[in-house]
């Protein structure tokens, strides 16, 4: 009788240990469960805006609009991932009942996964740094070129009148000079070109010096647009590793988020695909456990104890 009385005390106590323990890991895992499902939801809209973004560029090439946008997409926030990895209580120690850490306190290989997904998204914001960097000297190197080729068309205009003016004839009337615009010679001098300026006499410009203007302008858009050409290599470049790294870290927290509702639904008491349980959760249960299996024990004592003394009467 007693060998069945300790049996049912044991039994007891495992029931309450196992129900403790999981129902712990349990809760747990849920709440990992749900910010892992936010951070793929951010993740996957950083991966849908750099794919637009590429788009854009492709269609619209770097104006403006497309520099806009860039900006208004922001840095990319990685901070809910530490967050997920690495659970701290308030002593700041790391909380080894994660599902994301083995018992010595080290990463497993989901937490492998995600920090990862983190260094992803961190390469993912240095390369969309560097396309930035890019997109915004293209633009100011296509200002520049715009405003060289308007210059262009006045220096051809001033030679093409001091032309008609000669074809004209001898008279002392005759027009054989031109003054440059000030627009045009501040531009010309804070670009590297006012060397053509010394073609000028007394601030004058006759049609062999215009002439000279006309060469630098074109030498200056035709260098301008071979260095737009190679920045929009290396922009593109930057663009599609940013791209790259977003989609592959979308990814690769997609794998974990499967990896974790895998690990849900293995769980044991002591370990879930190699993963520990929570030690103060597994102690108290185990507490409570014993406490209620004495208790049940007691009272079967005691209603045995009253049958027999019936009996005897």
């Amino acid at each position: 009788m007693r060998k069945k009385s300790v049996s049912v005390f044991l039994i007891i106590c495992t029931a309450v240990c196992l129900l403790g323990g999981c129902g712990q890991k349990s809760q747990e895992t849920a709440q990992e469960n749900e910010l892992l499902q936010k951070i793929v939801t951010k993740v996957s809209a950083e991966a849908e805006q750099a794919e637009a973004l590429m788009e854009q560029i492709a269609s619209n090439g770097v104006n403006e609009e497309t520099i806009r946008s860039m900006e208004e997409s922001g840095d990319i926030d990685v901070s809910e991932l530490d967050e997920f990895v690495f659970s701290y209580d308030e002593d700041r120690e790391l909380r080894t009942g994660s599902i994301f850490t083995d018992s010595n306190g080290s990463g497993s290989s989901s937490s492998a996964a995600v920090m990862f997904a983190k260094m992803q998204l961190e390469m993912a914001q240095q390369t969309k740094n560097g396309a930035a960097q890019y997109m915004n000297s293209i633009n100011e190197a296509q200002t520049k070129q715009k405003q060289a080729s308007q210059f262009l068309e006045t220096a051809k205009s001033q030679k093409q009148a001091l032309e008609a003016a000669r074809t004209r004839g001898n008279s002392q009337d005759v027009q054989t000079a031109m003054t440059m615009p000030g627009q045009m010679q501040a531009f010309l001098q804070q670009n590297g070109m006012a060397g053509c300026m010394q073609a000028a006499s007394g601030g004058m410009f006759d049609e062999r010096g215009w002439e000279t203007v006309i060469y630098t302008l074109e030498s200056y858009i035709e260098m301008t647009a071979s260095d737009i050409q190679s920045q929009m290599g290396h922009m593109q470049d930057f663009m599609g590793q940013y791209n790259s790294y977003t989609g592959s870290s979308c990814s690769t927290l997609q794998q974990g988020m499967q990896q974790l509702q895998s690990t849900t639904r293995g769980q044991s008491l002591f370990s879930a695909n190699g993963v520990t349980v929570t030690v103060v959760p597994a102690a108290t249960a185990a507490i409570a456990g014993v406490l209620l299996g004495m208790l049940a024990m007691w009272l079967i004592m005691r209603s045995r104890a009253k049958g027999t003394g019936g009996e005897r009467q």
